[in-house]
């Protein structure tokens, strides 16, 4: 049995949603994903709640050989390992759907990527 993810929170999920693309994702992309609808584009020090977010989402991920690297200002997953972050993301769906909740934003942000 494969061991399962460590809980994401609504904003890891996100930019996990994004790095499954397999593509490089640039830092811009993920602030408007993630406050795109706001009035003054993020909070002040969006740079560094970006980094700090992918970070955290590194340590969760790294028990699962899934290694995010940063190019350029984008972040980009391993193409040898996508495949293992898509598995690991359509778990997480499934356990907060089963868990009794509504299946999170990310599936809805991974349906318009």
């Amino acid at each position: 049995m494969r061991a399962r993810l460590a809980p994401l929170s609504q904003r890891q999920r996100i930019i996990a949603w994004r790095l499954q693309t397999g593509r490089a994702i640039p830092r811009q992309e993920l602030i408007d994903a993630l406050w795109g609808d706001s009035a003054n584009g993020g909070p002040l020090g969006v740079a560094s709640v970006i980094k700090s977010l992918v970070n955290r989402l590194r340590l969760k991920l790294i028990p699962h050989s899934v290694i995010i690297k940063r190019r350029c200002g984008c972040f980009i997953v391993d193409p040898d390992h996508v495949a293992v972050l898509r598995d690991l993301l359509a778990d997480e769906i499934v356990r907060a759907t089963v868990g009794g909740g509504q299946p999170t934003h990310a599936a809805s942000v991974a349906r318009q990527s």
